[in-house]
């Protein structure tokens, strides 16, 4: 008794990062992390060539989803790619990725 959460909570609750600078000069991080069972939260910044943040949504929460945290970061990374690729006065990235993973 008392390790009823390790059976759906890895031990592990560190988030995961990506961050990466995209051809139009651009930089994206993206950080995710699990908040419960099927219940991911994700985090996007945008920032230009300068470290000026263009765009940082609030959080999203990703409820029902049956994750792992792994696949819920490739889909915010691609979402961070599309925000960075559409902002005024960043030319679009060719990030050869057309539709969500």
């Amino acid at each position: 008794m008392g390790h009823e959460h390790e059976d759906w909570v890895p031990a592990d609750h560190s988030p995961l990062e990506h961050q990466e600078t995209l051809k139009n000069g651009t930089h994206i991080q993206v950080t995710v992390r699990q908040l419960g069972p099927d219940r991911y939260e994700s985090r996007i910044v945008v920032t230009d060539g300068n470290g000026n943040v263009l765009k940082s949504p609030p959080p999203k929460l990703r409820e029902q989803d049956p994750g792992p945290a792994a696949d819920v970061l490739k889909f915010a990374v691609d979402e961070a790619k599309r925000i960075a690729g559409g902002l005024a006065g960043a030319p679009l990235d060719d990030h050869n990725q057309a539709t969500p993973i």
